[in-house]
């Protein structure tokens, strides 16, 4: 759900499993497809999923959760539960807003106000990964159990948040 390009999904094994890729931007998923990693491609908006009331058994995302205001988030949330069958899990790749990418970026995002030059390098970003509770809470209040957090150890970037869609 927000698959962009695919290129974080390129090391999933596919296993006995059929992959999807859901994004909004149809020029994205293009890429996508010429990636060939999933087993199919459907443009749509996050907020109303064309799935099925349990039909999914699993969503992932990386990098997308943090674009969304605290409302947005627990509408896209309680989507997801919708369409999750009992018992699956919803992972979420969460953007750490201490990685040194952000840090980077953003210096420069502000570097580039103060000399009148603005240059935006990514969209704005409400819901970086701060602590762990606010999103903790919105998971709970969107239907998941079972919140886990496993930290950035290996590229420093983004949180792993897990939820389970209670049965």
């Amino acid at each position: 759900m927000g698959s962009g390009t695919c290129e974080s999904s390129v090391k999933i094994a596919k296993k006995n499993r059929t992959l999807g890729a859901l994004d909004f931007s149809a020029t994205a998923l293009a890429i996508a497809k010429k990636n060939g990693i999933m087993h199919f491609y459907i443009q749509a908006d996050i907020f109303r999923l064309p799935f099925k009331e349990e039909s999914i058994d699993g969503i992932w995302n990386v990098g997308v959760m943090e674009h969304f205001t605290e409302k947005e988030l627990l509408q896209i949330l309680k989507e997801f539960n919708r369409v999750l069958r009992a018992g699956a899990h919803c992972i979420l790749l969460w953007p750490w807003i201490i990685a040194p990418s952000h840090l980077l970026f953003s210096t420069y995002e502000r570097i580039s106000r103060k000399l009148g030059t603005h240059i935006q390098v990514f969209p704005p970003s409400p819901s970086m990964f701060k602590h762990r509770k606010p999103i903790k809470d919105v998971l709970r209040e969107a239907g998941f159990v079972d919140v886990k957090f496993h930290p950035p150890f290996f590229d420093l970037t983004h949180w792993v948040v897990v939820g389970r869609k209670i049965r």
